[in-house]
């Protein structure tokens, strides 16, 4: 019992202790070149930069975490990756443009001992074995007494960052091929993750980093420099903002699970510039998602994220395949905020020239070609119709949609809680449940361990 007190003293509830260890041997050349030199300008006057590197990186992570008030997970990670880098900028005393594009594969494992520490639960063998992991930072012993939850996971990703002053751009694609094998055995269960992104905004915090740092070495020749964190989204930064559109599909060889994230985040929003993030969102929806008396008393928010999500399920995507070019044009027509005037026409024929490839694609073995152009697809139409529109083509019963409001709102009574819109369309509850989330309902991990979103680019 006072081994139990322990734990319970050092770990409050939702808390982790996480050890990592990792090993990343790079290997890169890199050259600056002076443009302006050249045409016997100043050298500081026009600058090119140029690196390409290779790295492979090994990791292994012991996470402690406290679930509940009496249930505490164990993880074991490991993880090997290699990822090629590239990365060209142009700068002028100061940086102006940057582009830096990766590329990367990798395989990771977790095994996942989930202890219940409760009286009637608890035995000596278990303490034993967990006090040794601690020490040992190894499930070895952990394993010897509790057979784990396994997940293995294949990725490949690919990402690229536009950087022009202040304003940043992130787009991020992965593809994740999970096996997850349940503690008491029976028939592994293989899931198709596919993920894409696209996270643009002002980062001043990043940009001034990089500029002073910039301006010490070059032109005042100092060893000194600021730490510089890469943030892929600029709305984490002091200071930053952010727009962000997130395409999720999963398949677990039965059925497709697809939603959609629009979210708008960054430190601070004034009361005068909430009203047009909430429009925005009102806007691309197609509908009164948000009224503005829900933010009347509110002065500013701080760290806010103001999200529009959406979940589509398989048959729902099955009806969009088949959409016919009258339906296209009609939902171009009555569903457009971005007017195409003498494009419709052209429109239509693109986009149900995508809806065949797609829809081939879908009824492949390996569906993860269909997953990414179906995200590429809703992106561009999404760009011009409403999801109201999309609404209407997939069917009601086939879509769920809410908004949400979060951060520190100032000025409201109850500011630090989160402000839900209704939910719109009609969509069954259990129906909204991709197969990931069922997995971390049915066993309780962590939803960054079962992703293994240490060893991934995430935008938000």
């Amino acid at each position: 019992q006072t081994v139990v007190n322990d734990l319970k003293a050092t770990l409050a509830v939702g808390e982790s202790f996480i050890i990592t260890d990792s090993i990343v041997p790079r290997i890169f050349t890199e050259a600056e070149v002076s443009v302006s030199q050249l045409v016997s300008l100043p050298k500081n006057l026009l600058k090119v930069y140029g690196r390409v590197q290779t790295e492979r990186m090994m990791l292994t992570r012991f996470h402690l975490h406290r679930r509940d008030e009496n249930t505490f997970h164990v993880y074991q990670d490991y993880g090997k990756n290699l990822k090629l880098r590239l990365t060209l900028k142009l700068r002028s005393y100061i940086p102006i443009v940057a582009f830096n594009a990766r590329w990367g594969t990798a395989t990771a494992e977790t095994k996942f001992f989930p202890i219940s520490m409760s009286q009637k639960n608890i035995n000596v063998g278990t303490l034993k074995a967990l006090r040794q992991s601690l020490f040992s930072l190894n499930h070895s012993a952990l394993e010897e007494q509790i057979k784990p939850h396994k997940v293995e996971n294949k990725i490949k990703e690919k990402a690229n960052t536009f950087q022009f002053f202040v304003f940043k751009q992130n787009k991020i694609g992965s593809l994740q091929n999970m096996v997850l094998t349940h503690a008491q055995g029976g028939k592994q269960k293989e899931i198709y993750r596919r993920y894409d992104a696209v996270t643009s905004g002002i980062d001043t915090e990043g940009y001034a980093q990089e500029t002073i740092n910039y301006i010490m070495k070059s032109i005042l020749n100092s060893d000194l420099s600021l730490s510089e964190v890469m943030t892929l989204n600029p709305g984490f930064t002091v200071g930053g903002k952010a727009k962000n559109k997130v395409f999720t599909s999963e398949y677990d060889g039965e059925r497709l699970s697809l939603s959609y994230q629009r979210i708008l985040n960054g430190w601070k929003v004034s009361s005068k510039k909430i009203n047009g993030l909430l429009n925005v969102i009102n806007k691309e929806a197609g509908k009164k998602i948000f009224d503005p008396i829900t933010v009347a008393n509110t002065d500013s928010i701080l760290l806010y994220q103001i999200s529009f999500n959406y979940t589509l399920t398989q048959e729902g995507t099955q009806k969009l395949l088949v959409t016919t070019d009258a339906q296209l044009k009609a939902a171009l027509q009555k569903f457009s905020y971005r007017p195409a005037g003498a494009q419709v026409e052209q429109m239509v024929s693109g986009f149900s020239r995508d809806l065949k490839k797609i829809a081939g694609e879908l009824r492949e073995v390996d569906p993860s070609n269909g997953m990414k152009n179906l995200h590429s697809f809703l992106k561009n139409f999404q760009d011009n119709v409403t999801v109201k529109g999309l609404e209407n083509l997939v069917g009601s019963e086939n879509i769920s949609y809410q908004g949400r409001i979060e951060g520190f709102r100032q000025g409201d009574e109850n500011g630090d809680s989160a402000i839900f819109s209704n939910v719109y369309g009609g969509l069954p509850i259990p129906l909204q449940t991709p197969p990931t989330q069922q997995v971390m309902n049915n066993w309780g991990i962590l939803e960054g361990e079962l992703l293994s979103n240490w060893m991934m680019e995430r935008a938000i």
